[in-house]
């Protein structure tokens, strides 16, 4: 809403939820909504829709590592070899963190398809850290399943860039994108 004000367009908004990332992404390229309430990564643009110049640039975008109370990464500032000892887990359609992850060096990462589930199969003991980004309220009920911290003095950088995605399918896409 900043971002178009500053472009000259006084947007009035109407919030529409829906489950999950993916889906946001549907029914934006389908043309049921205008623009996305977030930025999107790079990758995630084709052409029925338009896309902003970065809101985040390449390197700017940074995450970090949350484990349970009782993990070993907490007991020390791990460097990139511990990490990959360990099995992260993050979101099924959170492609860049997986891809990330890879670049890395990590050869098994868990997914789930939501956050619940996510912090259930940490406290299961599936898997041993997740990336989130900064700041994480820990504090919110499904996130506290196992006592989950941030490991202090890593953080994950994403080579990419963030944009505003806009349906190129809407009446008013055009005059969004160009505010």
């Amino acid at each position: 809403q900043q971002a178009l004000s500053l472009g000259g367009m006084n947007a009035k908004f109407e919030f529409i939820p829906y489950p999950n990332y993916t889906r946001c992404i549907s029914e934006l390229k389908k043309g049921r909504v205008d623009i996305l309430a977030t930025d999107m990564w790079e990758d995630q643009f084709d052409n029925t829709v338009y896309k902003t110049s970065p809101f985040i640039n390449k390197g700017e975008f940074e995450k970090g590592i949350y484990a349970c109370d009782y993990s070993e990464l907490l007991k020390k500032t791990p460097n990139l070899s511990d990490l990959i000892q360990h099995v992260p887990i993050v979101g099924m359609s959170w492609e860049l963190d997986r891809k990330t992850l890879r670049r890395m060096g990590n050869k098994i990462i868990q997914t789930a398809p939501t956050y619940p589930l996510i912090f259930e199969m940490l406290a299961r003991k599936r898997a041993d850290y997740t990336i989130l980004e900064f700041p994480k309220d820990i504090n919110s009920s499904y996130l506290n399943t196992c006592g989950l911290q941030l490991v202090k003095g890593v953080k994950i950088k994403f080579p990419y860039s963030r944009h505003f995605m806009i349906s190129k399918k809407r009446k008013r896409g055009k005059k969004i994108y160009e505010a």
